[in-house]
């Protein structure tokens, strides 16, 4: 039983196979250069070649007195199986070479910081590809090589730096009235995961502490600001992170009172760190130093 009928398309596999020795022929205009090339005899590749002309119908290589020669369709074809083999080869070489750094990073500092930051980073540093794994709460340490930590300092104590100085101001949606405190408003204050921050800002704004006990508290902080912009209650907007949200006009600032946070992002990693995570390390820090 002769072979199974080529089909000029690029999900048979034989076919695939067929451009690769044509490549090669195309490249050297010699067969038998090209089969050493390829490891294979000299009629093998003659073999594929013919198959591969009576799959598309048209003849590729013509001999002129031992001299191989591409057709006017061979030579149409070879620049394409050039630019393609080219580009495959470039993203192999691509792909086997670059490093895969994983940062775990809570999903709210991800969209609104981190994230529009990284093709600048890989676009300099071609051989790094950036994961992000989102995750709430203490980051997974032992699967990743540095993590972003929305935590108190108490807390830091692996090798860890801070990353911003936040400060934290009440924020609601943009119609909203200002000229009474906001423990006299009629909307109750939303909480990211605890009451804690809204009681800090209260003891330092002189509030009555009862007010942060009201409100709905959310696992997610961007629930909690888009929460705010609907009309649900009173955010505390984290600065500077609620700056783009307070620019866009969908929240205002509703009192000037600003109190420091009492948690903030830290930037976590070993002690110890190969030089692609260093890199990344001190990339991260002078972005962070550039948040107004």
């Amino acid at each position: 039983m002769g072979p199974t009928t080529m089909q000029p398309k690029l999900r048979d596999p034989s076919f695939v196979g067929a451009l690769v020795y044509f490549d090669r022929v195309a490249a050297h205009l010699n067969f038998s250069l090209a089969a050493q090339e390829l490891g294979v005899t000299t009629s093998a590749v003659s073999h594929r070649i013919k198959r591969l002309e009576v799959a598309l119908g048209q003849q590729l290589f013509r001999r002129d007195h031992s001299v191989v020669v591409l057709t006017e369709a061979g030579y149409r074809l070879r620049n394409a199986s050039k630019e393609a083999f080219d580009i495959l080869g470039r993203a192999i070489e691509k792909t086997t070479e670059q490093r895969s750094l994983r940062v775990s990073i809570g999903p709210f500092l991800s969209v609104t910081w981190l994230m529009p930051l990284l093709s600048e980073y890989e676009k300099i540093h071609q051989n790094v590809r950036v994961e992000l794994v989102h995750h709430i709460g203490k980051p997974d340490f032992a699967n990743t090589d540095l993590a972003i930590w929305w935590t108190e300092p108490s807390v830091a104590t692996r090798h860890a730096v801070q990353l911003f100085s936040a400060s934290m101001v009440p924020v609601a949606r943009a119609d909203f009235a200002v000229d009474i405190p906001v423990w006299e408003q009629d909307l109750p204050p939303l909480h990211y995961r605890t009451r804690k921050p809204w009681q800090d800002w209260l003891a330092c704004a002189g509030g009555p502490a009862d007010f942060a006990m009201q409100g709905e508290v959310f696992d997610d902080p961007n629930i909690v600001l888009e929460a705010a912009a609907h009309g649900r209650g009173i955010a505390l907007g984290f600065a500077p992170f609620a700056n783009a949200l307070i620019k866009s006009g969908r929240l205002r600032a509703i009192s000037e009172f600003a109190a420091p946070s009492p948690l903030n992002y830290f930037l976590f990693s070993e002690k110890d760190v190969d030089k692609d995570v260093a890199a990344f390390r001190v990339w991260l820090l002078e972005q962070a130093q550039k948040l107004p």
